[in-house]
């Protein structure tokens, strides 16, 4: 492999080098690179394609204007990202960018130690040339129906990041009544979603996913009754389009459709995942005294000791499960666990920062996007991955879309987060103020 990623970049490097600019094209736009960089990097692994990457990008870094015999003297952009931008013109040269630069992002991550200073610079290169070609413009936000292609619906379970699929029977009933599947495409791309997102429609606060993905909804749907709309799961499909704020303009253009559809539907919530709160206690609980928190920290503690259990018994609460939904004589020795793991949830999302940021990923996604945090809901997720990543506690964060402006500019601007009144009790000793602020008193100034 090394030898045939060896004589492309070098073959077309001293083409570049000895040849005339329409010669040089005539293989860029003939699809010969093209067609050898995909191929290549079809039957290789990651480090194999992130080093060919590497090597395209040390033997290509003149600018156009540089080659022998090129009249584009005011075209300085690097050969190696023309040569990118020629390959958006093509739908399978899209993905193959798309995938380059989700491995980069990957490799990067892995290796913050000892990442090679070429990999940033290609990375930049791909998300430019990518946001060129993802321009609003040319997006659409359209509603997967029952009679959509298998091959579209295959996509849907691929692309699934939150709440995976688990047969057809999960497909139909997520695209069925009282459901409501969009998908973010490219005109280009017209079957291939960019971002996915699923809502549920009701007329309340739904605070369980399990009412959503393990029971039957309705077979008919009552226009005038539905009122209110859970977001309960979005997905960006390829992480090479991270940092593209498809899942903000997916929401926006979703709830602007529905609202056309059910002319009585006012409320936009989310039904979200809370990953990494549990990681975060068990540090927190390992600090003890030190904590930020150490006053409901030895409570937890005291609770635990109590009960006989360690913070790893949680796990059982998977188990507690049934056909018919949550056991609830099962679950009486987790119950006074709300008086604490609540609380610190709540710290966790509005008050843990990182350079003013919420360090939960998906706040930090919604709040940036204007949502408010609304409310906490114990025994939400008794998913394996829902215990694992938040002891089975869900939020929903609240879209008021007259409202959306202000909370986004409190967020970006002074670091505040817009929440609840429940959130605020929750919150107790442990308010700051200069963190947050109650959305409602907002409403009040209207």
């Amino acid at each position: 492999m090394q030898t045939l990623q060896d004589n492309i970049a070098n073959k077309v490097a001293m083409q570049a080098r000895s040849s005339s600019k329409q010669i040089l094209k005539q293989i860029i736009c003939g699809n010969v690179l093209q067609r050898k960089l995909r191929n290549a990097a079809a039957k290789d692994d990651k480090h194999d394609k992130i080093s060919f990457l590497v090597l395209l990008y040390k033997n290509l870094r003149m600018g156009i204007n540089e080659i022998p015999g090129s009249s584009e003297r005011n075209i300085t952009i690097p050969l190696y990202q023309w040569i990118f931008q020629e390959m958006k013109y093509n739908s399978d040269g899209v993905k193959f960018l798309m995938d380059c630069r989700a491995d980069l992002l990957d490799h990067t991550n892995k290796n913050r130690k000892s990442i090679q200073i070429e990999i940033p610079t290609i990375e930049k290169s791909l998300k430019s040339v990518l946001k060129d070609y993802f321009t609003e413009d040319n997006l659409t936000v359209q509603v997967v129906t029952k009679d959509a292609s298998g091959y579209l619906k295959e996509k849907l379970v691929k692309g699934e990041a939150v709440h995976a699929y688990r047969g057809n029977h999960d497909v139909e009933q997520r695209i069925g009544h009282n459901r409501r599947c969009f998908i973010l495409t490219h005109k280009g791309l017209p079957e291939e979603p960019l971002a996915i997102l699923h809502t549920q429609l009701t007329n309340k606060v739904t605070g369980n996913i399990h009412d959503i993905i393990d029971k039957n909804p309705d077979q008919t749907e009552v226009v005038d009754k539905i009122s209110v709309a859970i977001f309960y799961s979005v997905s960006v499909t390829n992480r090479g389009l991270s940092g593209f704020q498809f899942g903000e303009h997916i929401i926006k253009k979703a709830a602007g459709l529905l609202q056309q559809e059910f002319p009585h539907l006012r409320q936009f919530f989310t039904l979200s995942p809370i990953p990494g709160f549990r990681t975060w206690l068990l540090n927190e609980l390992r600090k003890g005294n030190d904590s930020r928190y150490s006053n409901l920290i030895k409570r937890i503690q005291n609770q635990l000791d109590g009960y006989g259990l360690s913070i790893h018994d949680f796990k059982a609460l998977e188990q507690c499960r049934s056909e018919n939904g949550i056991a609830n004589e099962k679950l009486t020795q987790y119950q006074v666990f709300t008086e604490t793991l609540l609380p610190l949830c709540a710290s966790y999302l509005v008050l843990e920062r990182n350079k003013g940021r919420a360090i939960n990923p998906v706040a930090n996604f919604h709040i940036g996007n204007g949502a408010c945090v609304h409310q906490l809901n114990w025994l939400a997720d008794l998913t394996s991955t829902g215990i694992n990543s938040s002891f089975g506690i869900m939020v929903n964060y609240e879209y008021k879309l007259e409202e959306l402006q202000h909370h986004r500019q409190q967020y970006r601007t002074k670091n505040q987060i817009g929440i609840s009144d429940s959130i605020h009790q929750h919150l107790g000793d442990y308010r700051a103020h200069q963190l947050c602020y109650i959305a409602s008193a907002y409403k009040s100034k209207l």
